[in-house]
């Protein structure tokens, strides 16, 4: 248990930030594995519409800093690149 009281209030803050990251981590994650379906099944503008909901989380998550910035930028460039082949398809 903290001592002092700011130390107090810091372990609250940390349990509240804590819960709002990994809730966004696995929003994230629940979007990649929907667009990853769909583009399996072919379903070519539900992938799409899905995928722009999935680029807009991971702004929002690196603007939060969940993700860090070029991890971001990583994830949305895959996206892409899945997406790309699907419309080729």
């Amino acid at each position: 248990m903290p001592n002092k009281a700011a130390a107090a209030k810091a372990l609250r803050q940390t349990k509240k930030h804590t819960v709002k990251n990994q809730r966004m981590k696995m929003h994230v994650k629940a979007l990649i594995h929907q667009v990853q379906a769909l583009a399996k099944e072919g379903k070519r503008d539900e992938a799409l519409q899905t995928g722009r909901k999935l680029q807009q989380a991971i702004a929002k998550a690196a603007r939060a800093s969940v993700f860090h910035k070029n991890k971001a930028a990583n994830k949305i460039s895959a996206l892409h690149k899945m997406l790309s082949k699907t419309v080729k398809q």
